[in-house]
Formats: C-alpha cells, structure tokens, sequence
C-alpha cells in the first residue's frame, strides 16, 4: 500500500498552520477583555461581564483532556479539524449573538474547540517528530501563548474602535477557514487502528465536575460568600462530580484520563508542576495590573503593557530553551532551572511595596516569563517521551488541562487572599472606611477620584495586601522549585510517537523529522 511523505516543505506549511491555529485560541482568550465595556454597554448586561471570559476558560479547560483522548483514538488530525470546526462554528455564532446570554453561551462553544486546538496540536507535534527535535516546536508554542497575551487587548482595542467588537470574531472564523483549508490535504499522519468508544459518561463528569468546581473559585468570595450555601452547595456537587469521574477511569477500559499515567513518576511529577506553574503565574499575573494602576497611577492599557517584560521573556527563553533540549537531548535540568527563576521572580514580588518605582519590578517580571518559558517545554517533552505511544496525546493534553486548572485555582487562591487581607489593612489605615473591597479590585480607577489622605491609605492598603498573597505563594513556588529535583531525567528518544507502532501492522513509517512516511489520517 503506497504513502504519501510529508517532505520538509509541507511539514513546515503544517506547522506554521497549526502555530496559527494555536494562536486564535490562545488570543481569544484575552481578545475581547478590551472589547467588553462596549459590549456590556450594548446588550445592557453590566452583571454578565466576567462570565465572557469566564466561560471560554471553563470550557477550554474541561475539554481538553477530552480531546486529547479523542485523538488517540480515532487520530489527531480527524480530531483537529473537528476542534477547529467547533471553534469556528463558535466564533461566528458570537459574532451573530443578540443578547449577554447567547455571547456568553456561544463563548463556550469556542472555548471547547479552542480546548481542542491546544490538545490536537500537541498530539500532531508528537506524531510528526522525535521527542529530541519537539524542543523547538513545544517552545514556539509557549511563544505563541506570550504573543497572543501580548496583542489580544491592542487587536481587541482595534477592532472596538474600527469596524466594531464582532469583527474579532469574524476575523478569527476567516483565519480559522484558512488555517482548515491547509491542514485538509497537506498534513498527513499515521492511520490509528483502535476500535474503542471514549468514554462519554466520563467525559461529562469531567467537564460537569471540573466547571463546578471553576465557578466556586470564580464566584466564591466574589459574588458569592465563601461560606454561604450556594458556595458550599457547589463545592460539593464538584467534589461528588469529580469522585465519580474517578472511579469511573479506574473501571473504563478507555479512560479519558488513564489512570496508569498517574503511576509514571515523570508524567504525573510532570502534571503537579504544570500545576504549580498555573497557579503562580495566573495567580500573580491577575492582580498586578490593578497593583500598577493603583500605586503607579498607570491606566488600564500602560497596566497592561508594563507586563511585557513576562511575556517577552517567556518568548524569548522559551524558543532558547526548545532548541537546547534538541542539542542536549534531556529535559530535566531545564525544568529545574525554570522552576527556580519562577521562585526567585515571586519572592523578589513579595518585597514590593505602594512606592516601589516599576524599573525595580522588571527583573522579577523577567524571572516569571523566564521560569514559564523555560519549565514549560520541558514538561510537555517529558511528559511526551514517558507517555509515548497510545496514551502520547491525552498526556500531552492533560499537562495543559493541570496547567489550567493551576491557574483558575492560583487566581481564585490570590483573590481570597488578598480580599481578606484588604479588609483587614483598610481598618488598620482607615479605620472609618465604608467602601466595598471588591470595587477596589475591580475598577482600580475609581480609587483616584477618593480624597487624596483616602486614596494614599487605599493605595498602601493594596500594596501590604498583596504582598501578603505573594508570601503565600513564595512557599508553594520553592515547594514546586524543590519537587523539579524529583523529576527523573531519560535520553530524548529520536523515534516520533507517530510510527509503526500506532499504525496498522502491514504499514511502515519513516522517522525522520523531515520525512516522516505516513498515511493520511
């Protein structure tokens, strides 16, 4: 039976399509953040603002997993254009939405097929090329992750003043059709030859279970008291959901998230420090706008901006880092090496006070995104080289699916934190003071319009409170420094998880990066 090759130039065609397709789920993330004043002003629906945002990330975040599991069943590129359909089928039907509620349910029809862009991807990069020569392609992806952070507010901002707020989601459906219409004929990998049903019922507790458990630490201390009966009524039903997705892994024949991954001390090391990651690099990066326009007096936009130094670092050292890993041919070292610039990053954070001038911050910014791009691709390699073979995709899944999770409860942790703690240092430097915490985190402009003794205790406030959050998340980052240590190191193999061995036996494969011999899928 003959094959097509997929020679050097169509894989790099494939590869720039699929960087293209990781970058509208990646910018539509943040995209419309800039967009949503106009957009709450139009559908006169101040009360669903967050759940635009919220929405996307829950949904990204539960499917992903199931994606990637869906890939190594029935081949990833099936898989992918089916992501990218959903994401597409959901960009226009935002763009189409009359109402708060049709945008934010159609936020999370995108959101899934965004989950399952990221998954598919990492399982195509797997499929194509030996874990030695991913270094590169994991650390443009981290890069691609920096730069829609980076112009998503700036291209949300464009379109809100130009051709209007739909117009985001209509560029990304066009851009989307072409990215579909090079993968169709150009990317070709290895037939799967598994007659297995994924486990539906699982999936649905998972997602059910894993958007419970995201809109308690979405809502809880926020819109809903911590220790009210909606936040615990919640937190229980996710905490029975998730019980139940467990037990059901342990007896499915093919798991959503199989069971035995957790017993690869790489892969599930690999997905606690995913986590850790997550959680301190969301966590801190959420509330350091706020930080800046408040004591810095930046507006929401400079805010913005002055986070650059994160997000070029993690660009720069993450395409640094991916291709040492192709020199070195091991991944542990770099790991470790990230794990102590994110620590170091946090407690340098943890000194900053309501007059620290922002060039004193750049360093630590620097070491977050230096920490991020350099564990990231090193996690997503060895997670890949331990997992390779049948379960490559939904371990390559479940990285960003922990990664995720880290930061939803990274953020929700901060939050809590810090609106505890504001309370408690706004008595102690205005004893009289009767606003609501909230607001301050919130809408930090309304602080400058306060009386100027107010607005400078309002500010020092701020600043004590959180510093407070960050010494509390020093600790878990140099707990996540001291556990990389743990990470077993192995020789990158040079043989893709796309060969012989996922194919149909009368089959060969090639495993060259540049000649990888398959079949379309």
């Amino acid at each position: 039976m003959s094959e097509a090759v997929m020679r050097r130039g169509p894989v790099r065609v494939v590869m720039g399509a699929l960087l293209v397709a990781m970058f509208l789920a990646s910018v539509d993330q943040t995209i419309v953040a800039t967009g949503l004043p106009t957009i709450v002003g139009e559908f006169q629906r101040a009360d669903r603002y967050a759940w635009v945002i919220t929405t996307y990330l829950l949904a990204e975040t539960a499917f992903t997993p199931i994606f990637g599991k869906a890939g190594d069943l029935y081949g990833r590129k099936r898989v992918l254009q089916v992501a990218i359909v959903v994401f597409l089928a959901g960009s226009v039907l935002c763009a189409l939405a009359d109402s708060m509620w049709q945008l934010v349910a159609f936020r999370a029809v995108q959101g899934a097929g965004a989950g399952g862009i990221l998954a598919a991807t990492l399982g195509v990069v797997a499929d194509l090329f030996p874990p030695r020569e991913r270094g590169r392609y994991q650390g443009a992806y981290v890069s691609v992750f920096a730069l829609a952070a980076i112009l998503g507010p700036p291209l949300g901002g464009f379109f809100v003043d130009g051709p209007g707020w739909r117009w985001a989601f209509w560029a990304t459906a066009l851009i989307g059709v072409g990215v579909l219409s090079l993968i169709g004929p150009l990317l070709r990998l290895p037939v799967r030859s598994r007659p297995a049903v994924i486990d539906w019922w699982g999936a649905l507790l998972l997602v059910a279970g894993v958007a419970t458990l995201i809109l308690v630490l979405t809502l809880g201390g926020r819109e809903l008291r911590w220790a009210s009966a909606g936040t615990l009524g919640l937190a229980a039903l996710s905490v029975a959901l998730l019980t139940g997705f467990v037990l059901r892994q342990r007896t499915f024949v093919e798991p959503v998230l199989p069971p035995k991954l957790f017993g690869d001390q790489v892969v599930a090391m690999s997905f606690a420090l995913a986590f850790v990651i997550g959680a301190i690099m969301l966590g801190a990066l959420a509330f350091l706008p706020q930080f800046l326009q408040l004591a810095q007096g930046l507006s929401a936009t400079n805010a913005g901006l002055a986070l650059v130094p994160v997000l070029g670092s993690a660009l720069v050292t993450s395409t640094v880092v991916g291709r040492l890993i192709r020199r070195v041919g091991r991944y542990r070292r770099f790991a470790i090496g990230g794990m102590a610039a994110l620590s170091l990053g946090v407690l340098l954070l943890s000194t900053v006070d309501a007059h620290t001038a922002y060039g004193l911050l750049v360093v630590p910014l620097v070491l977050l995104g230096a920490g991020v791009g350099m564990s990231t691709p090193a996690l997503f390699i060895a997670t890949a080289n331990a997992a390779a073979g049948e379960h490559v995709g939904v371990a390559s899944s479940a990285v960003s699916f922990f990664r995720a999770l880290g930061g939803a409860v990274g953020a929700a942790g901060f939050g809590a934190i810090l609106v505890a703690r504001l309370n408690v240092r706004l008595a102690e430097q205005l004893p009289g003071w009767s606003g609501d915490v909230n607001e301050i985190i919130e809408v930090p402009r309304h602080v400058a319009a306060l009386p100027a003794a107010v607005r400078d205790g309002v500010r020092d406030a701020y600043a004590a409170s959180l510093r407070d959050a960050l010494l509390v998340a020093a600790p878990v980052a140099v707990g996540g420094w001291l556990a990389s240590w743990w990470l077993r190191d192995a020789e990158l193999s040079a043989e893709p998880a796309g060969t012989a061995r996922d194919t149909e036996p009368t089959e060969a494969t090639e495993s060259s990066v540049t000649q990888g011999a398959t079949r379309n899928d």
